[in-house]
This record gives structure tokens, sequence and C-alpha cells, in this order.
């Protein structure tokens, strides 16, 4: 048995700018709002779910990004985009 879910906005993307925005439409609007993200969400921080690696403030995390790089350049290694697949983006 298959569920639909219905709502008046989708968005995609559930980094800092995502939720914001679903935040605010959800609590001053009338609109059905669905929140769409790739990545995990690991609850409140407090939960006890969060990997160490996204606890740590001073690390680079590499654990969930999307691999994103540059491609070939000339004379040079490709440059890698860090992008978070994680409930909260870049800022979890």
């Amino acid at each position: 048995m298959s569920s639909r879910l219905a709502c008046d906005v989708l968005v995609v993307g559930g980094g800092s700018g995502g939720c914001v925005v679903a935040g605010r439409l959800a609590t001053e609007s009338e609109a059905r709002v669905i929140l769409v993200e790739a990545g995990p969400d690991y609850g409140t921080r407090s939960s006890g779910l969060w990997p160490a690696d996204l606890l740590d403030g001073g690390a680079l995390v590499t654990s969930h990004e999307w691999g994103y790089a540059s491609g070939q350049l000339a004379g040079r290694e490709p440059i890698a985009f860090q992008r978070a697949r994680v409930m909260g983006g870049c800022s979890a």
C-alpha cells in the first residue's frame, strides 16, 4: 500500500536556507509545507545520534559530502566543492 503526501509548497534542500524558508512558510501562513533533504536527520544535538565528526566544530567533515568537484583543470588538481548531505546542510 502506498501513501501520498499533499502540500502547497515543496522545499527541496534541508540546509540553512531551506529550513528557514520551510519554517517561516509553515508558521506564518496557512500553507502545507514539505521539506525534503537527501541526507539523514539525526534529530536534536542531545539525541546522541550525531556522528562525532559532525559535532566537532573545528573539523572539516567529509563523511556527509556529495563529492562535487570542478572537474579537470589545466595545470592543477580539481577543486572540491564541500557540500553537506545532512539536515542542516553545511551549517550542521
